[in-house]
């Protein structure tokens, strides 16, 4: 099974690679953890160990997890029960989530202004997502316009 996956999942969600500006404290996630009253108990040393080394925890604490870095639930699942998940599915699940918000707003956008360019500018973020480098230089290109 895909538990260490699954844990990745979890650390990525909450360290997204190449994203430091949406990066949450273990900390942090406790405490959303403790502040969500659910009753579960939480501690650095037991999210580290589901995160990195895969360790199983109770299903409410899973939960919890879950619940406190807005993952998805489905995906935590598919990874766990798929035998052969790998540590890149884990990471392409999580930054397609993180990217949902930012992807749902575009897609609305170009829909309220139709014979606008953002749809193709929405095809252009959607391309150069994999690619950090590329991505960083049109975002800098863009706020060179702006200046």
């Amino acid at each position: 099974m895909g538990i260490e996956q699954a844990g990745l999942y979890l650390r990525y969600l909450r360290e997204p690679p190449g994203r430091p500006e949406l990066k949450v404290s273990r900390n942090d996630v406790i405490d959303r953890v403790r502040r969500a009253a659910t009753g579960v108990k939480l501690n650095e040393k037991q999210l580290w160990e589901i995160e990195e080394k895969g360790r199983k925890a109770q299903p409410p604490v899973i939960f919890a997890l879950i619940r406190a870095l807005e993952a998805n639930y489905d995906h935590y699942a598919d990874l766990l029960l798929n035998e052969h998940a790998t540590n890149a599915d884990a990471m392409r699940l999580a930054l397609e989530w993180l990217d949902r918000p930012t992807l749902d707003r575009l897609n609305a956008l170009a829909e309220q202004t139709p014979g606008s360019d953002i749809g193709e500018v929405l095809q252009i973020l959607t391309k150069l997502k994999d690619d950090p480098q590329k991505l960083a230089k049109w975002v800098g290109y863009g706020q060179g316009l702006i200046d």
